[in-house]
């Protein structure tokens, strides 16, 4: 998801929208004051918000993250660990926080959230509940929650 202070993409698609919704609102203004104005001044407002509601429809479409339900539901993933390592990722704020990366035999890397993840070992079949985070200027990837050790049909 963007974050307005470590996103550029953010912060462009916000100075874009400022700047054109400035002009609209400038031409607004100026359109209402001109006598020679044959829709008068309420056609003008009207179509300044109209323009300034499409300008800020596009920003949100080009800016927000997907809404595909891979990226907002958790599903069974059963993989075969072949490598663990640990990250402390920071926010940028001064908070901290633990992702454990586990390397599955299929070659796949999936990020666990959970203290739980830490002590796998190669070779151990586990399910995790995963779902697909959004990068912005990256590949998504998967993050994910404990879900058992064995098999998703396993005891």
């Amino acid at each position: 998801m963007l974050h307005p202070e470590t996103d550029t993409a953010f912060a462009v698609w916000q100075i874009i929208a400022y700047v054109l919704a400035g002009i609209c609102v400038l031409a607004g203004i100026l359109l209402a004051f001109l006598p020679e104005y044959v829709l008068g001044k309420i056609a003008c407002v009207i179509g300044g918000l109209f323009v300034a509601g499409v300008i800020f429809g596009v920003w949100a479409w080009a800016t927000w993250p997907p809404f595909d339900t891979q990226y907002h539901t958790y599903y069974p993933t059963t993989i075969t660990v072949a490598q663990t390592n640990e990250r402390i990722l920071s926010d940028g704020q001064g908070n901290v926080s633990q992702r454990i990366a586990i390397l599955a035999t299929n070659g796949n890397t999936y990020g666990c959230d959970d203290t739980r993840c830490t002590v796998l070992t190669k070779g151990e079949t586990i399910t995790l509940m995963c779902e697909q985070e959004w990068e912005t200027n990256g590949v998504p990837g998967e993050v994910c929650n404990w879900g058992k050790v064995g098999t998703n049909g396993s005891a």
